[in-house]
């Protein structure tokens, strides 16, 4: 049987330490390979924010001294499971400009047989 793909998504933790409301905008979200060379862009959509026990839609505010656990989907990316890969944000902050983030992550793919293995 084949099995559905899981959605591709970055998590972050937003902080206004201000005394006025901001609004998060994710610019860019690249793919980098081992060499740090740009493989692929992913397209980020529907934000959501953690409440209590799940993911609700989000309209990217966040008010005045508040944190938030948001989350955003990402279209699929076009790389290798196993592969060591850098994600890379451009995030901009109401008028506080932008901030690039990076973080390396390795793919893993789930256990499986190869077609016809006899068990």
């Amino acid at each position: 049987a084949r099995r559905a793909c899981e959605q591709s998504s970055v998590q972050l933790r937003v902080a206004n330490g201000t005394e006025a409301p901001s609004t998060i905008t994710i610019k860019k979200v690249e793919v980098l390979d081992d060499n740090g060379a740009v493989i692929g862009e992913l397209m980020p959509r529907d934000a959501s924010q953690w409440t209590s026990d799940a993911y609700q839609p989000w309209d990217q505010q966040v008010a005045a001294n508040q944190v938030l656990q948001v989350s955003y989907a990402l279209s699929q990316p076009n790389v290798m499971s196993g592969g060591t890969y850098t994600v890379r944000l451009v995030v901009a902050a109401g008028d506080g400009g932008e901030r690039t983030i990076e973080k390396r992550t390795t793919l893993q793919a789930e256990a499986s047989l190869p077609p016809g293995a006899v068990t």
